[in-house]
């Protein structure tokens, strides 16, 4: 309620004041994560009728609001902690004779805090046997959910971590890249080399995970036999 006529003038100030800022609110909303501060400029052009007064948050269980409107009624810098998630609006208290107003002049969206991803691969060449299956596995951190894409070039292998595929005869180039709501981070190029299946012996030696049979010598006891060194007479060795 406003006290008396004197206060007729100012009434329809802050009435008009109110009809601009509500037509003047940002359509992009202030965002801040929790435990973080942002700065943000406020302005309310054109309006320049209402009266200099603080910033504050509507809902201050979910954010924290100070500052004020300065210069001529239009502009301000607040300052926005975010407390805990959710939605609130920044508003312009203005105190009217008798009154209290209270405009809003942008919205604020507090979201949990977000680290970025990162992406890491434990080797840099591989060697396997074609027709054999080869898991790919990435460290990864940030902030879940962590989705990781594996990538053969620019075809997609796919979404998974670990990751088990078979692949052609050749050489791979193989990237992953680790993603949340947050960023992307993509690792670096893991080379794989996949050989015809009869040299599984350079595959074991690079640690490609694969196993050969005991050689054997000659295909039959006798064959056998003659491997063994002869004897002399005394049990030494046959001159």
């Amino acid at each position: 309620m406003f006290a008396g006529r004197a206060d007729a003038p100012e009434r329809i100030n802050i009435v008009l004041a109110l009809l601009l800022v509500l037509l003047a609110v940002a359509p992009e909303p202030i965002r801040v994560e929790v435990g973080a501060i942002v700065y943000a400029d406020v302005d309310i052009s054109p309006s320049r009728l209402i009266y200099d007064g603080p910033l504050r948050a509507e809902d201050p269980s979910v954010a924290a609001v100070s500052g004020s409107i300065r210069h001529g009624g239009s502009y301000g810098l607040a300052t926005v902690e975010g407390v805990a998630p959710g939605q609130t609006r920044m508003i312009l208290i203005v105190f009217s004779g008798l009154s209290i107003y209270r405009i809003p002049v942008a919205n604020i969206i507090v979201e949990e805090r977000c680290d970025a991803p990162s992406v890491t691969l434990a080797a840099r060449h591989i060697l396997v046997a074609e027709r054999q299956p080869l898991t790919l596995a990435a460290m990864t951190s940030g902030s879940a959910p962590v989705s990781v894409e594996w990538y053969d070039g620019e075809a997609l292998l796919g979404v998974a971590n670990p990751l088990t595929v078979s692949m052609s005869r050749g050489v791979h180039r193989i990237i992953a890249r680790a993603a949340n709501r947050c960023g992307v981070a993509v690792s670096e190029d893991l080379d794989v080399t996949v050989v015809p299946l009869h040299r599984r012996s350079a595959a074991v030696a690079a640690g490609g995970g694969f196993s050969i049979r005991r050689a054997t010598y000659g295909s039959s006891p006798r064959a056998s036999k003659r491997l063994r060194p002869r004897s002399g007479r005394n049990g030494g060795p046959a001159s």
